[in-house]
């Protein structure tokens, strides 16, 4: 690998100095090429077009929030991309900002592999609408999380597996998670830690009004299509990642199944999932 772009947390000072010492330390190596993420894209996010073509792997630098936006942004170009945590311990970043020059070196000698995270679409089509094309979709590495439009109303969710009814909600929300997705909200939520090989998708409430309410983990081939319920009375919002689709009322719905794209994450090391794992249990 010698052909590099690199993309920083704008918001963190320390990120942006450290892409640029990565920068300076890649353009050392006449062979290499690498180009910084010059920031055109609206609300900070980066623009595919600002990726030269003949680009091997990217670089980011800082937390997982900014991982996810740029697997998000440059989803098109299906590029591998690694992390280089630039602030608190997070899940996705491979290396950290003291292990930089070992990172560089490694991929410069092709001593690194990729692997592969499943990710989720999902498409809303609205209540009687004239044809079945979606009203609005979109992907999410993380999750795919419902939510009640105000905050403080529950709302009530009707959910079907692959067109059989499965169950009924009345809750604060549900998300919808991959194994990546696990570690985020899901785990805050009460879910399950799976390791992120794994394809699977876990089905986790917010606050359910049940006293029986657990992560239901189905299988990752599966359509899980989520309606809000005519009596919920309110509309809700539909989070992707984070990235909000405000206008789901009563009869509209979602539907999520595995996304043809896969995140592709660069390793340096096979453990290091599990290693992450253990110190953030050791918190």
């Amino acid at each position: 690998m010698k052909h590099f772009f690199l993309i920083a947390n704008r918001q963190n000072e320390s990120a942006k100095i450290l892409m640029q010492e990565t920068a300076e330390l890649i353009r050392r190596d006449p062979s290499c090429t690498v180009k910084e993420d010059p920031g055109s894209g609206p609300d900070g996010h980066t623009d595919p077009a600002d990726v030269p073509s003949d680009t091997e792997g990217v670089i980011v630098f800082g937390g997982d929030g900014t991982i996810i936006r740029a697997v998000r942004d440059l989803k098109p170009l299906a590029l591998p991309l690694i992390g280089v945590n630039a602030g608190t311990l997070g899940y996705l970043a491979e290396t950290d900002p003291g292990s930089v020059a070992d990172m560089v070196a490694r991929l410069k000698n092709d001593r690194f592999f990729i692997e592969e995270r499943m990710m989720l679409r999902g498409q809303i089509l609205k209540a009687g609408a004239e044809s079945d094309a979606p009203a609005y979709e979109d992907t999410g590495l993380n999750d795919v999380v419902l939510s009640g439009a105000d905050g403080t109303r529950v709302v009530s969710f009707s959910v079907y597996v692959d067109g059989e009814f499965l169950k009924s909600y009345v809750a604060d929300g549900l998300i919808l998670a991959t194994p990546t997705g696990s570690t985020a909200y899901n785990l805050s939520a009460g879910g399950p830690i799976v390791m992120p090989s794994a394809e699977m998708l876990l089905l986790t409430p917010l606050n359910a009004h049940t006293f029986m309410s657990r992560t239901i983990v189905l299988p990752g081939d599966c359509t899980v299509t989520v309606e809000l319920a005519g009596k919920s009375g309110t509309n809700a919002l539909v989070h992707f990642d984070g990235a909000v689709y405000p206008d789901l009322y009563p009869g509209d719905r979602v539907c999520i199944r595995r996304a043809d794209e896969h995140a592709r994450l660069i390793r340096l090391n096979r453990d290091s999932f599990t290693e992450i794992l253990r110190k953030k249990l050791e918190n």
